[in-house]
């Protein structure tokens, strides 16, 4: 069962937490894991995605799963990445 979490509940480097912070590349090392009190790390999304389906498969409590999205992003007409505010006279990127 999936259900929204409070900010009071997760706890770095204590219990049952994952953090994911989502990467870009297809085939570089762009995700960053880090799970309850072990070392961030890098991997490729391949590589985190089975680590992270593992640990809840085996895992019988609540897992707190934190993911960071890239919210400000966006991708132009080509799907190159671009900040929210290009484009817009007085803002840099």
């Amino acid at each position: 069962m999936i259900s929204a979490g409070r900010k009071s509940d997760v706890h770095w480097g204590k219990g049952n937490s994952i953090f994911f912070d989502i990467g870009f590349s297809n085939d570089g090392r762009t995700c960053g894991l880090a799970c309850g009190d072990e070392s961030p790390r890098i991997l490729q999304y391949g590589e985190a995605r089975k680590e992270i389906v593992d640990r809840i498969r085996k895992d019988h409590g609540p897992i707190h799963f934190v993911i960071e999205a890239p919210l400000s992003v966006c991708f132009d007409s080509h799907l190159l990445r671009q900040t929210r505010y290009h484009g817009i006279d007085g803002v840099s990127d």
